[in-house]
């Protein structure tokens, strides 16, 4: 394959590793060897920025931890320094993240409320750039639900409203906001059908976790602790990683595999990955878990060590199995996991 010919001119940009290409020359410099973009620094510091065409794409560069507040959530501990927690996760960026970072440039997640009634919209990435007085850039991600006109823009639903509420003063455009309020209402009736479903679907598995729990681990919790594990699996169907509330045990009857195992069971049941699964068990044994990490965990969620454990492991299909049961005869009857 040919190599490809980039042409670009540039400032001397100081204080850059020696690996990083830097171009100073009045004319056009032209390199005919394949170069790797992530390792030339451009002396406008916007343009070292990555662009991302998509949603996907984002999610896909950035990896499990994108932001360093998300690892130190997971990770933190008595003992770890914010500095090598954060040498950690900047290893575990990818290149053109580093580069950013090394520049200056820092991504932070915005948090933005969820805005309810926008069925057949979809789901896109957001950023907003600060300059700071330093010289350096914040970037602010986040995602949002947007209507895409036929002319592939983009809008959100404030701005839809905003359309719709707007008096018709020219006729040519009278037409065109009858269609796009139809097309609201209609994707909004869609939405609410859907919701419905969802809804029933959703209570469904609560009134199935709250169930599975209290048969595995009824004996070992008081009933007020039982209630507060029932309240995180259910806030745990609705959001991955919300603020849960810790559950004292009753003795130490359960070893550490138990409870990973029935976090590993419910998590499996949601269809979530280790670190959530691992996350939610950290969180809510906080006692027994106060000096192991998230990542410890992780690695070890379908350990076994003795013959005294009392929760087994179960696989997603079998906690599906037991799902049906449950529909059908509203109860947990584990003996079902033995017949073929």
């Amino acid at each position: 394959m040919e190599s490809e010919i980039m042409e670009f001119s540039m400032q001397e940009y100081s204080d850059i590793d020696d690996s990083v290409i830097i171009a100073e020359s009045p004319e056009p410099l032209i390199i005919t060897e394949e170069v790797d973009i992530d390792d030339v620094v451009f002396a406008n510091l916007e343009d070292n920025i990555r662009e991302y065409g998509s949603l996907e794409e984002r999610r896909e560069a950035r990896g499990k931890y994108p932001y360093f507040d998300y690892y130190l959530g997971d990770f933190y501990h008595d003992e770890a320094s914010l500095e090598d927690l954060y040498n950690e996760w900047y290893e575990l960026q990818p290149k053109h993240i580093k580069k950013e970072l090394d520049l200056g440039i820092r991504r932070v997640p915005r948090i933005v409320p969820e805005v309810d009634g926008e069925g057949c919209f979809v789901r896109i990435a957001r950023e907003n750039r600060i300059k700071k007085d330093d010289g350096k850039i914040l970037i602010e991600e986040w995602e949002e639900n947007v209507y895409i006109t036929a002319d592939g823009d983009p809008l959100s639903g404030p701005q839809i409203e905003e359309l719709i509420k707007t008096p018709k003063i020219q006729a040519e455009y009278s037409e065109l906001q009858d269609k796009l309020l139809s097309q609201h209402h209609q994707c909004n009736a869609a939405h609410e059908e859907l919701k419905e479903e969802d809804m029933k679907y959703s209570l469904a598995q609560i009134g199935f976790l709250c169930a599975y729990i209290t048969t595995m681990m009824q004996p070992y919790l008081e009933a007020e602790e039982l209630q507060k594990l029932h309240h995180n699996a259910k806030i745990w169907t609705v959001h991955e990683m919300p603020p849960f509330t810790p559950v004292n045990l009753r003795s130490n009857h359960l070893t550490k595999e138990d409870l990973k195992h029935l976090g590993y069971n419910v998590g499996k049941f949601l269809r979530l990955q280790g670190g959530i699964i691992a996350r939610f068990v950290k969180k809510v044994f906080e006692k027994p878990f106060e000096s192991t990490a998230v990542k410890t965990i992780e690695q070890k969620l379908r350990e076994s060590k003795s013959t005294k454990e009392r929760i087994p492991i179960h696989t997603a299909d079998q906690m599906d199995k037991l799902f049906a049961h449950f529909q059908r005869y509203g109860n947990i009857n584990l003996s079902i996991l033995n017949k073929k």
